[in-house]
């Protein structure tokens, strides 16, 4: 949806603004007081991966998984 896509690319611009290696994005909104959540894995290199939903507890777990491979 275009939600998505300008989620994507707000969190692409401020990803390369503060030189990140990665950089996880979700709405706010879905995401506030619920047990899953929806989130793009987005890196430097153009490549966005959409994950979930699931638990949170899934995501962290995932994020974590990312991070060792960098």
């Amino acid at each position: 949806t275009s939600s998505n896509e300008e989620l994507v690319s707000s969190a692409t611009a401020k990803m390369h603004k503060k030189h990140c290696d990665m950089m996880v994005a979700n709405g706010a909104n879905e995401a506030l007081e619920q047990d899953t959540s929806h989130v793009f894995f987005i890196y430097p290199n153009g490549r966005s991966d959409e994950y979930g939903p699931t638990s949170k507890t899934d995501i962290a777990d995932e994020l974590l998984t990312r991070i060792a491979k960098l």
